[in-house]
C-alpha cells in the first residue's frame, strides 16, 4: 500500500481495517506530503478500531504547544486511537535547509511536549503556558514514542550480537540473529522448571493453610463457646 495521504487515506484506512491490520503510520514532511493530522482525522472517521501514528513528526516545524494541541485533538476525535511518534526531523528539516534537531534541543522540546500532553504547565519565558481545553477531554493522554529511543534500543541489540545492521545511504536494514536468544532460552527453561516446582509447592502449602483455617473455629467463636460452658460464672 502506498503512503497514506489526503485523497487516498479514507479508502486506504477502510481497506486496512477490512484486512485486519492493527494500524497505519503517517509521514510528516511538509514539503512532500499533506498534513498527517488531517489525514488521521479523516481515517478515524471512516474506521472503528484501526489505530494511527505519526511516523514520525518533529518538534521543530510545530511549536510543542501547537504539536500537543493537534495531537490531543486527533486523539479525542479518534476515540483514543492515536500515538504521537516523534524524531529529530529528517526530510522535514532537509527541505528547510536545516539538519536534524540537536539532541539537547530535541530533549528540551520533547520535555515541554510531554508536559503539554499531560495537561501540565510549561514556563515560556516566565509566562505559564497550558492547554486549558484538555480539562474537557474524555480520552487518555496521547502516547508519545521517540524514534531516538527505538534507535538506542537497536544499537544495544547490535552490540549484543542479536541484530546485524547494514546501512545503505540513509537506509538501515536490520536482520535478527536468533542464535544467542536460543542459548538464553535453553538456560531460562532449565531454571523455569525449578521455579515452577517451587511455585507448585507454595500453592499446595497455601491451600493447606486455608483448609486448616476453614476447619478451625474463629477466635470470636471460641470465646463464645467458652462462655457457654457449664459451671462457668
Amino acid at each position: 500500500m502506498r503512503i497514506p495521504e489526503i485523497g487516498t487515506v479514507v479508502a486506504q484506512a477502510e481497506r486496512a481495517e477490512g484486512l485486519g491490520w492493527d494500524g497505519i503510520t503517517f509521514t510528516d514532511s511538509q514539503n512532500l506530503i499533506g498534513d498527517p493530522f488531517v489525514a488521521v482525522a479523516l481515517a478515524a472517521a471512516a474506521t472503528e478500531r484501526l489505530r494511527f501514528a505519526t511516523g514520525v513528526t518533529n518538534a521543530f516545524t510545530r511549536h510543542p504547544a501547537a504539536l500537543a494541541n493537534v495531537a490531543a485533538t486527533v486523539q479525542e476525535t479518534s476515540g483514543g486511537r492515536f500515538v504521537l511518534g516523534i524524531g529529530r526531523g529528517d526530510t522535514a528539516m532537509f527541505h528547510l535547509g536545516r539538519k536534524p534537531m540537536p539532541v539537547d534541543a530535541f530533549i528540551a522540546a520533547v520535555t515541554d511536549l510531554q508536559t503539554y500532553l499531560a495537561n501540565g504547565t510549561v514556563d515560556c519565558g516566565g509566562h505559564p503556558s497550558r492547554l486549558h481545553w484538555l480539562d474537557r477531554c474524555r480520552q487518555p493522554k496521547v502516547p508519545l514514542e521517540s524514534l531516538q529511543a527505538v534507535s538506542r534500543h537497536i544499537q544495544v541489540l547490535v552490540r549484543t550480537g542479536l541484530i546485524q545492521q547494514e546501512r545503505t545511504g540513509r537506509i538501515s536494514r536490520c536482520s535478527l540473529d536468533a542464535g544467542p536468544m536460543l542459548e538464553a532460552a535453553v538456560w531460562m527453561n532449565r531454571y523455569s522448571k525449578y521455579w515452577q516446582q517451587q511455585f507448585d509447592l507454595l500453592a499446595v502449602t497455601l491451600a493447606d493453610i486455608d483448609e486448616r483455617r476453614a476447619a478451625s473455629p474463629s477466635k470470636p467463636a471460641r470465646k463464645a463457646a467458652k462462655k457457654r460452658r457449664p459451671g462457668r460464672k
